[in-house]
């Protein structure tokens, strides 16, 4: 779930509809680890931040963190 934004994670909890507990984070997380659409999503963006971050750090050194990579996808994201 580390590469889910919080956006989309929103949208699902409207979607599901349902109050913020225990079991609505495991059935989330079920969900989430089963669905074939976000796996490939989430392998997808995976494989895209370990290259930025690789790149980043190889050409100006910096390091690039997770929340700083959705953050990026949800301005993205929200542009379209």
């Amino acid at each position: 779930m580390d590469f889910i934004t919080n956006a989309e994670y929103s949208n699902m909890h409207k979607i599901y509809g349902r109050e913020e507990d225990d079991q609505f984070f495991a059935d989330l997380t079920e969900f989430l680890i089963n669905d074939d659409k976000w796996q490939n999503i989430t392998n997808k963006r995976r494989e895209e931040y370990d290259k930025l971050k690789k790149h980043l750090h190889e050409t100006k050194g910096q390091d690039l963190k997770i929340d700083k990579y959705l953050f990026l996808i949800e301005t993205k994201i929200f542009k379209k």
